[in-house]
């Protein structure tokens, strides 16, 4: 093997073209016909077109040696490309093309050797098949369960908590991370044996535990299945491939491009086909600087973007400099992509650490100016605003023609915000990364009905499900609608129904009768409808009744759960292939939940909660792609699928740390230590890989590099190549040109949203206006009061007879507390009260405890509300107590009224006093209860609480029925929190208030018995109602 001094040597003797004879120099020259055949492409250079070309030229272009080819790529995506290219270089012609395999998919035997000239006799590598990653995640889950049964303290807080599988799916993945990454360095699970657990931290004590039941039985399920892990397939393979070549020496030509040789067996293919006759190995954009000691820091840096390449070298006994160009010399054929300085300058700016005091020696002379075209920085404030930009650059690319862009980001979210932003214009733009299993809309669908029956029917669970577009019941759309709609409004809205389908049959059973709590009278959509409506729930029942068993019960299958769920699925929208979805995506929608179902068949019994969080998280990265683009104009790219990516424009987003590079997540089954005392690989060259991903990505003709400087409200950090680049730009005084290049686009993205005119449209408040006959003439006290802060309210009520609609699913609200004391009081009240304390507090309470117990069976009105009552309770009776000798009588829930004739139209003002107290002297007392807050002084006094002032006037008409028209004397307010102070009373004279609230009265009528007299929103905003229900409707926000 040629050392890498003599190396070095030969090389400069070669230059000199030196004319002496030179014995060592002919050794070397002989040593060097068998020296490994590596070569590398710039990264200036289109990689695919160069590897297309270089060896087309290689071959003279002879189809027949071209045919009998073969080529191994990264990914699937330069597959394809580098066949285009190949193609290409033909004029599109008829062409027969070489066989172009990815290593990076290995799983697929006849795909991976199906056209080789000597085709492999698979049975001969392995008798077993892969098993499933799917397959393995439900193994490995239920080994994680054993094991957590086992552990006692585990089961204890399990037996505490429950169990939802979550925690279990999760720690199956890092295993069957943990084992892949074993399995590919050719680490045996049995050196796991040689821990000592002693020398590791006691949370460790645990893992080996496990880690230990893992050695003992995972080796056997294997067996048992007659499968093999699929790190160990790809390795078997390849070795197989390794070893037949090394032995047959194959004539064919034989390249590996693209690949750094980062998996062992992968190196070793690397090593053997480099020393086959035909044999190559092209690197990408190796960087090939004499510098010994750049080199040496390099190989100890796994952070740095030519580490990979530079350690596959040691391995072949190849110094950096001796590695020849793929294509030597180039011509108009195939032209250079970027400016050969920027590969230097982001080589410099990438530099180890340990090297980083050289950048001071890179000046202007070093990087001209024409090599930093092309390169754009766009900072934005935030990622939505980054998302904007990028998609404006996609929507200006097609401005051009034939031009293309890619973004290539690790950041779905980042990918998902463009593709939103992007919709504006109706872009096309292909994601690589597809659409999450979970995320399709069909899924979707079935996780909503999952959670309708898990809720137990509750109303906003089920009508999620009920307004899904997919649901239609099987009912024509627009029957099934208004079907979903009556349910909605009569038996949804307000208190939630009994638990379950039977639970809500009953509450439409019941609902055929007039429920006078009930705002929409079922009389106004008509019994027949809702006749139609119990039909159509009876006949939906029994597919929900026994999904609801399966859930309950804790005695089926995974299976037999996934066969009960789709059966009510599909009674709910149809068979799937009536989803609108393509073809292509309900065949791998059906292929999932098909090898989910088979794959569990062993899975044993679960519950509901088990049920619904495997599904979730066993299929939670899953994806759908959509079909395959040969060559999208628009695309975005994971760094992976970004690798030899060939697109005019490169927009390298979410320029941030965790990002770029992407954080190194700790493994929770081995540690650091235990990693390295294992012998496996260092994760952090997963960071060098995404450099090297960077540097390759930034050799694109036009680079953009986005970040956001703030994300979910919390400050980023710029990715730490970005950074230096940026240093780097600062040094030699390009920095502000190369930002200013992205203003424009952030220009751009601010004028996104932003109105065309200038002009402030002018919005008034609306003034409604209804003629005189169409003004209500009939009000109750409490609306008088309402009038008065709030017209508006009173016109959307009573002109256009808008009733607001009770909340779904309405919890028990401070208005039903006060209606449960207001009917209790009045039951105590009217039977009339004891005379003994003890005997009237436990006669309360019996009517407190009868009340609540027959309107709520919620626990939060007993632990909250029941304690203030008891303590109101123990008030209220000492106040009647004190009361009693000056009492005659007590009038509670009085219905009143007074009509009279103004302008010559009837009025009619309503009221129902909670109390009127006759007392000695022939005083006559009026009390409400209050619950809540209660007027100020000040408001009764200025006639803005005139609810109690004008139930006196009605009494001084004789409004009241069997009561004597009579002058009140006082008016108090029962003020009951229930809280430290648990009652109190607020009393007013009554005298001084009539006179003043009856012409207020009739001055309010008069003005507005006007038809100029508009209805404003709270003309004094400063005494609007604190609760209002109409105020969306008066559209406040776009006038005030």
């Amino acid at each position: 093997m040629v050392s890498y001094k003599h190396s070095f040597r030969l090389r400069i003797c070669q230059v000199e073209v030196c004319q002496r004879t030179c014995k060592e120099c002919s050794l070397l020259l002989r040593s060097n016909m068998s020296r490994p055949k590596v070569y590398t492409i710039d990264p200036n250079f289109s990689f695919l077109d160069v590897l297309a070309f270089g060896f087309l030229k290689k071959i003279s272009f002879d189809r027949e040696v071209l045919a009998q080819s073969i080529f191994f790529l990264p990914t699937q995506r330069s597959v394809a490309n580098f066949a285009s290219c190949i193609k290409g270089f033909f004029d599109n012609g008829t062409v027969i093309l070489p066989t172009i395999r990815p290593l990076g998919d290995l799983m697929d035997e006849e795909l991976f050797f199906g056209n080789y000239m000597d085709p492999l006799n698979v049975e001969n590598i392995s008798q077993k098949k892969v098993m499933s990653r799917l397959r393995r995640r439900l193994l490995l889950t239920q080994l994680v369960e054993r094991f957590m049964e086992l552990d006692g303290e585990n089961r204890e807080s399990r037996e505490s908590v429950g169990n939802n599988y979550k925690g279990s799916v999760g720690l199956a993945n890092a295993l069957a991370a943990m084992l892949d990454r074993m399995q590919i360095e050719g680490i045996s699970l049995d050196k796991l044996e040689n821990f000592v657990p002693e020398e590791h931290a006691m949370h460790w004590q645990t893992t080996f535990k496990f880690l230990k039941l893992l050695i003992e039985h995972w080796p056997k399920i294997l067996e048992e299945e007659n499968l093999v892990d699929p790190a160990t397939y790809t390795n078997n393979l390849l070795e197989h491939l390794s070893a037949k070549w090394e032995k047959s020496q194959p004539a064919q030509f034989i390249t590996i491009a693209g690949s750094t040789g980062s998996m062992p067996a992968t190196a070793e293919l690397i090593k053997v086909v480099a020393s086959l006759k035909n044999g190559a190995v092209v690197l990408p954009g190796l960087d090939q600087r004499e510098d010994e000691i750049y080199r040496k820091v390099v190989v100890d840096d796994a952070t740095h973007p030519q580490h990979m390449m530079f350690s596959l070298l040691d391995k072949l006994g190849i110094h950096p400099g001796n590695v020849q160009d793929w294509l030597p010399t180039v011509d108009n054929t195939v032209k250079e992509k970027s400016p050969a300085g920027r590969f230097k300058l982001f080589s410099e700016a990438l530099l180890p650490p340990a090297l980083s005091g050289r950048w001071r020696l890179v000046t202007k002379k070093i990087i001209p100016q024409k090599d930093l075209e092309g390169i754009i920085i766009i900072e934005s404030d935030d990622q939505r605003a980054e998302a904007e930009s990028i998609a404006l650059i996609m929507r200006e690319t097609l401005e051009q023609e034939a031009r293309s862009a890619a973004l290539i980001t690790s950041d779905r979210n980042l990918a998902r915000q463009v593709t939103s932003a992007a919709s504006r214009w109706n872009l096309n733009i292909y994601d690589s990364a597809g659409q999450q299993f979970l995320n399709n809309n069909y899924i979707n669908f079935w996780r909503l009905v999952g959670e309708m029956v898990s809720n137990q029917l509750a109303p906003v669970p089920l009508l999620s499900a009920l307004k899904h577009p997919l649901a239609n019941g099987g009912l024509p759309k627009v029957e099934f609608q208004k079907k979903v709609s009556q349910l909605e409004l009569l038996f949804l809205r307000g208190e939630r129904p009994k638990p379950g389908v039977d639970g809500l049959l009953e509450a439409v059973n019941i609902g055929r009768r007039h429920d006078k709590n009930r705002k929409i009278n079922p009389d106004a959509i008509g019994i027949s409808a809702i006749d139609n409506l119990y039909e159509w729930l009876s006949e939906l029942a029994p597919v929900i009744r026994s999904f609801e068993h399966a859930l309950t019960s804790g005695s089926k299958t995974l299976p037999e759960m996934l066969s009960l769920h789709l059966a009510l699925v599909e009674k709910l929208s149809g068979p799937i292939e009536l989803n609108g979805e393509t073809t292509e995506t309900n065949n791998q929608i059906v292929k999932i939940l098909n090898d989910f179902y088979e794959q569990s068949q062993d899975l044993r019994i679960v519950d509901g909660i088990s049920y619904t969080s495997l599904f979730e998280t066993v299929l939670s990265d899953f994806v759908i792609r959509e079909k395959y683009q040969e060559k999208p104009r628009l695309a975005i790219l994971g760094p992976l699928e970004g690798r030899l990516s060939e697109f005019d424009r490169i927009i390298i987003g979410g320029l941030n740390e965790g990002s770029w590079p992407p954080v190194i997540q700790p493994d929770p089954w081995l540690g650091r230590s235990m990693q390295e005392a294992l012998g496996l690989m260092d994760m952090s060259k997963r960071i060098g890989q995404s450099a090297h991903d960077f540097m390759q990505a930034v050799c694109a003709p036009e680079v953009f590099l986005t970040r956001s400087r703030n994300l979910a409200n919390s400050p980023t950090t710029a990715s730490r190549w970005l950074m230096r680049v940026s240093s780097i730009f600062n040094a030699i005084g390009q920095d502000e040109i190369i930002k200013e290049r992205g203003q424009k686009w952030q220009k751009w993205q601010k004028l996104l949203d932003q109105p065309q005119s200038k002009k402030r449209l002018s919005i008034k408040a609306p003034e409604p206006k209804p003629s005189r006959e169409k003004r209500p003439c009939s009000f109750s006290v409490t609306q008088v009061g309402i009038w008065l802060r709030n017209p508006y309210a009173i016109y959307a009520k009573k002109v256009l007879r808008l009733e607001p609609l009770d909340p779904i699913d309405r919890m028990p609200s401070p208005i039903d507390r006060g209606n449960f004391i207001h009917q209790a009081l009045e039951a105590f009240v009217s039977e009339g009260i004891p005379g003994n304390n003890n005997e009237a507090l436990a006669t309360l309470i019996d009517k407190g405890r009868e009340i609540f117990s027959t309107t709520f069976e919620d626990p939060v009105v007993w632990a909250f509300w029941w304690p203030r009552f008891k303590r109101i309770a123990e008030w209220f009776v000492l106040q009647e107590a004190e009361e009693r000798q000056n009492r005659i009588a007590s009038h509670v829930e009085k219905k009143g009224v007074w009509h009279f004739i103004l302008n010559g139209r009837p009025v009619q003002l309503r009221a129902t006093a909670d109390r009127i107290d006759q007392m000695r002297n022939d005083e006559w007392v009026i009390i409400d209860y209050k619950t809540g807050a209660i007027p100020s002084k000040r408001e009764v006094e200025a006639g803005l609480a005139p609810q109690l002032p004008l139930e006196a006037v009605i009494l001084a008409k004789g409004g009241f029925k069997n009561l004597p028209a009579k002058e009140c004397s006082e008016l108090r307010y029962y003020h009951l929190t229930g809280g430290k102070t648990s009652g109190k009373v607020h009393s007013f004279t009554a005298d001084s208030l009539l006179v003043d609230v009856e012409k207020g009265l009739l001055k309010l009528l008069n003005d507005f018995d006007n038809p100029e007299m508009p209805y404003l929103y709270a003309p004094d905003y400063g005494t609007k109602p604190i609760f209002d229900d109409y105020g969306h409707l008066a559209r406040v926000k776009e006038w005030r």
